[in-house]
């Protein structure tokens, strides 16, 4: 997928059984130079960004949470948020842990799903120079306000597998839904 989008470098912030992600995916994969960022356990999303920043040479940086997919039109996201220091696609979802101003930008945000009408998708735009939070959540910087954040919206397929039932049910989905990237 990535590679379809011309990007030829990504660096991968590991933790978890990060060998068998290396083993599978090596330094080179797809015409893409692989780096790894290997850490004993998660250091939370906005250390985690942080901390592979440092590894990167472009100004302008796509993130992506590794545990989820979500389809997004990622070439218009890109457009419309390429001036800005931090974006973050979001999705409609009842029970949303975001919200959004007539601006576009982050309102109100929660670490927890709460009632607000939109989900963080965990796909982001980072201008490497202007990224700077005081905490290692990402998710407590925006709830605080440390952080302005534009936020896109998207209502693409969207799995979050971070659960083992999540995880169970993305072996059936997410091969269907990947099928568009080969």
């Amino acid at each position: 997928m990535l590679h379809s989008w011309g990007i030829k470098h990504v660096v991968l912030k590991v933790a978890y059984k990060w060998n068998t992600i290396y083993e599978v995916l090596g330094h080179h994969y797809n015409g893409m130079n692989v780096n790894y960022v290997i850490t004993e356990m998660p250091l939370g999303t906005g250390n985690d960004l942080q901390m592979a920043l440092h590894y990167v040479r472009s100004q302008k940086v796509l993130a992506m949470n590794g545990d989820s997919l979500y389809k997004i039109d990622y070439q218009k996201f890109y457009e419309e948020c390429q001036h800005e220091p931090f974006a973050l696609a979001i999705m409609k979802d009842e029970h949303g842990n975001a919200d959004i101003g007539p601006d576009g930008y982050i309102t109100r945000f929660s670490v927890e799903p709460s009632n607000l009408p939109y989900k963080n998708g965990g796909i982001y735009i980072i201008d490497k120079d202007k990224f700077q939070i005081q905490t290692a959540s990402l998710e407590e910087a925006l709830a605080k306000g440390q952080l302005r954040a534009r936020g896109y919206i998207d209502n693409g397929f969207f799995i979050d597998m971070g659960t083992p039932i999540t995880y169970g049910l993305a072996q059936l989905l997410v091969p269907k839904e990947a099928e568009e990237y080969k």
